[in-house]
């Protein structure tokens, strides 16, 4: 089927949907002022290309846009939330209650799908929900261009009742993918080209150009290249007085930096493994007490790099507790001549 083709059968579902959720008077008042062909000719238009993406990108769509439209329950997701999204814009411009329109759309919507997509939600072009049952997106999700989300993810907030107003859900990137029933919570960051493993639990702000997986706790894989197929792995953490122990397999030139909250480098040092065990290297920034203190109250990160390749633990088990110590009684010296700082300490 060409484009002419598919733009129609299209905009028939569109007309169908709209017919059954307005009232004739509420349908009326959208065309008297004018706003009803404005905004399904725009929300037509994000469909088109959503339609398209999908079939590009899902192998089980074997390349066939009109498949996805006439049978896709996913895609059916995507469709109302354009919809109720243009009606929610309307309220801003309008006395009428669209909003509630708006809210009935998205209703339908998550009835028909599955999925429960509140129509404030701001999503770019070519979105993807891909087995999209039970996938939640609240109110003040941002999601850039060309996501590709599958079913169970939430993208929420992090308190359950009375959150307080205003930012308090997740902004995705451009090219970001969220594997199966991986939870995204808070006004945090992701950035581009993310990739989220399914079944993470993401509370923290997330570089461009990771990915973002669970072995022993929640790692963040950095790449200048592709991904190797046999990676490092990060086993373990631990707290040993000033030392923070980090139990690894794979490396063979191992470098670990000290980051703050927004993923900035604060003090690094280069690392040997253990000669009793080879998974087993001991980890000192060589921070003064003074600069540790300063530390406290921080969320601090720590990733590993070797050639390359680099793994950031967030929040590590046993990193806060080592900077407690050292702010209470400086830093243990033992392998100082083994150590590099940052300039900025």
């Amino acid at each position: 089927m060409d484009s002419s083709g598919l733009r129609y059968r299209l905009e028939n579902q569109i007309d169908a949907i709209v017919q059954g959720a307005l009232a004739a008077a509420e349908r009326l008042s959208l065309l008297e002022e004018g706003f009803l062909p404005h905004a399904l000719d725009r929300a037509a238009d994000l469909l088109m290309d959503d339609l398209m993406a999908f079939a590009q990108r899902d192998p089980a769509a074997h390349g066939r846009p009109q498949l996805i439209l006439d049978a896709a329950c996913s895609f059916q997701a995507v469709l109302y939330y354009r919809l109720a999204h243009e009606f929610w814009q309307l309220r801003v411009t309008s006395d009428a209650p669209w909003d509630v329109v708006a809210l009935k759309l998205a209703a339908l919507g998550k009835l028909n799908s599955g999925a429960d997509i509140h129509p404030g939600a701001r999503i770019g072009s070519r979105l993807v929900l891909d087995h999209a049952y039970g996938t939640v997106i609240g109110e003040t999700c941002r999601i850039g261009n060309d996501a590709y989300i599958l079913g169970g993810v939430t993208l929420g907030s992090q308190g359950i009742a009375n959150n307080p107003p205003g930012q308090r859900h997740p902004i995705l990137g451009n090219n970001v993918q969220v594997g199966a029933f991986a939870r995204v919570l808070g006004a945090i960051t992701i950035g581009d080209n993310v990739f989220i493993s399914p079944g993470c639990v993401v509370t923290e702000n997330i570089p461009g150009n990771s990915r973002v997986s669970i072995v022993n706790q929640l790692q963040v894989e950095r790449q200048e290249q592709q991904f190797p197929r046999r990676a490092p792995r990060f086993i373990g953490s631990y707290a040993d007085n000033n030392r923070l122990i980090a139990l690894c397999q794979g490396f063979s030139y191992l470098t670990a930096t000290l980051l703050d909250d927004e993923h900035r480098p604060m003090a690094s040092t280069t690392l040997s493994p253990s000669p009793e065990d080879p998974r087993r290297y001991e980890i000192q920034f060589g921070l003064s007490a003074a600069r540790a203190r300063t530390l406290l109250d921080s969320r601090l990160h720590l990733t590993l790099s070797d050639s390359g390749s680099a793994i950031t633990l967030l929040s590590p088990q046993g990193l806060n507790e080592v900077i407690a110590r050292t702010a209470l009684t400086g830093p243990h010296l033992a392998n100082k001549e083994n150590l590099s700082h940052d300039c900025r300490y």
